[in-house]
């Protein structure tokens, strides 16, 4: 078992600015999740497994902000509380999904399958 977990608060602009995680065994494809809206001022949580790039040689992950710079919100994006584990988790730790973000009312999680770093 492994995974990325991290804590998030975003205001984007709607399916044009978008939050992306990811994790990559190259350096430049990436897998994973994101979100585009408002979570409002509440900070979500959110979890990439990373189950499937265990025993892998390297490993990347990613947090993507992604703007089209046409319409400006003010804020962003904010991340914190990173935390990247291997092993299963201790007794009494709760984990969340992806899903969790998807909470907000606007916020909205979509595919990122073929997220490219840049």
């Amino acid at each position: 078992a492994a995974d990325m977990s991290f804590r998030l608060r975003a205001n984007t602009e709607v399916d044009y600015d978008f939050i992306k995680w990811g994790y990559s065994t190259d350096g430049s494809n990436f897998s994973g999740s994101g979100g585009s809206g408002s979570t409002g001022a509440a900070w979500q949580s959110a979890t990439l497994d990373l189950a499937s790039v265990v025993g892998d040689s390297e490993v990347w992950v990613a947090l993507i902000f992604q703007s089209d710079g046409d319409t400006n919100f003010p804020e962003g994006a904010y991340v914190d509380n990173v935390v990247i584990r291997k092993g299963t988790c201790p007794t009494g730790v709760e984990t969340t999904s992806a899903a969790t973000v998807a909470a907000g009312t606007e916020w909205a999680v979509v595919p990122a399958t073929a997220v490219r770093a840049r």
